[in-house]
C-alpha cells in the first residue's frame, strides 16, 4: 500500500467512525462551495458512506464566477448530491 493509499484509507476510516458517533446523515450538512476542499470532502464522504444522504449546501450570492456555478450545477446533475 502506498502512502497516499494509506492516507486515503485512514481518512475514510475516520469518517466512518465520526458517522457512528454523530449520525451524520441526520445531523450534518456539507457547506459546498464547488472549490477543491469541499469537492474532495464530498468525494471522501461518498467513498466512506456510499449511500449517504448528507445534504450539500451551496449558496449563490451572485458574485461567484459563472464557471464555478456551472461546475456546481454539473456536480448536482451528475452525482447524488442534494444541493
Amino acid at each position: 500500500m502506498t502512502e497516499n493509499e494509506f492516507l486515503l484509507a485512514d481518512r475514510i476510516a475516520k469518517i466512518k467512525s465520526i458517522n457512528e458517533l454523530y449520525d451524520l446523515e441526520n445531523n450534518a450538512y456539507i457547506s459546498y462551495s464547488g472549490g477543491k476542499d469541499s469537492t474532495v470532502l464530498s468525494h471522501f464522504i461518498d467513498e466512506a458512506l456510499p449511500k449517504n444522504k448528507i445534504p450539500r449546501v451551496f449558496i449563490n450570492t451572485g458574485i461567484e464566477y459563472k464557471l464555478l456555478v456551472a461546475f456546481v450545477e454539473r456536480e448536482r446533475e451528475t452525482t447524488a448530491y442534494r444541493l
